[in-house]
C-alpha cells in the first residue's frame, strides 16, 4: 500500500484466530464421528464445525484491511486496493467518501464521485473548502458503496464509528 502519509488508523482480522478456528472446527468434525456420539450430537457437531470453518476460511479468503492515513481512505481487499481520497480535488473532479451508513451488523461507505463542478472548484478556490452536504446536481452518482463487516476488519463496525468521524469521514446516520 503506497502511501507517503502515516498511519492513523488500520484495522485487519486477525489471521492466528483465523486459523485456530479451522483448527477447532476440524476438531469438531473429527469428534462427531467419534462411536459413542449420539445422532442428534453428531448433527450439531457437523453444524458447529460447519459454521467455525466457514467463518475462519471467511477471514481468510475474504479480508480486508481498513486503513486511514491523513490524506486517504484504503480498502484493501483480496486482490486490489481501492483508495478513496479524504478529502481533494482534481481539475473539475471529486472523489471523496461522503459518508458512513451503520446497519446493523456492517458499515457502508457511501462515496461521492463528481465531475465537471465549475460551481465548486470556484467555492473551493476561495474558501478552500467544500459545502456539506455536497449539493444535488444531474451529474452526481452514488453509485460506489464500500460494505465492511465484524469479518472484514476484525472488530465489531460499530465500535470504529467515533476514530472514522474523528479522521474527517461524516456519519450520514446523524
Amino acid at each position: 500500500m503506497p502511501s507517503d502519509n502515516p498511519i492513523r488508523y488500520a484495522w485487519s482480522p486477525n489471521i492466528t484466530w483465523r486459523i485456530v478456528g479451522i483448527i477447532i472446527g476440524a476438531i469438531l468434525f473429527a469428534l462427531s464421528f467419534m462411536p459413542n456420539v449420539s445422532i442428534g450430537g453428531q448433527i450439531l457437531l457437523i453444524l458447529a464445525a460447519f459454521i467455525v470453518i466457514c467463518s475462519g476460511l471467511a477471514g481468510l479468503i475474504r479480508r480486508p484491511r481498513l486503513v486511514i492515513t491523513d490524506t486517504d481512505l484504503h480498502v484493501r481487499r483480496t486482490f486490489r486496493d481501492h483508495v478513496y481520497p479524504l478529502y481533494s480535488i482534481h481539475g473539475f473532479r471529486i472523489d471523496r467518501p461522503s459518508g458512513i451508513i451503520q446497519r446493523f451488523p456492517m458499515l457502508t461507505f457511501d462515496i461521492a464521485r463528481v465531475e465537471d463542478w465549475a460551481d465548486l472548484r470556484t467555492e473551493y478556490d476561495q474558501h478552500h473548502t467544500l459545502p456539506l452536504p455536497l449539493p444535488a446536481m444531474e451529474n452526481r452518482q452514488r453509485d460506489t458503496l464500500e460494505v465492511v463487516t465484524w469479518g472484514d476488519i476484525g472488530v465489531n463496525p460499530h465500535r470504529i464509528v467515533a476514530d472514522l468521524e474523528e479522521a474527517g469521514i461524516r456519519n450520514l446516520n446523524n
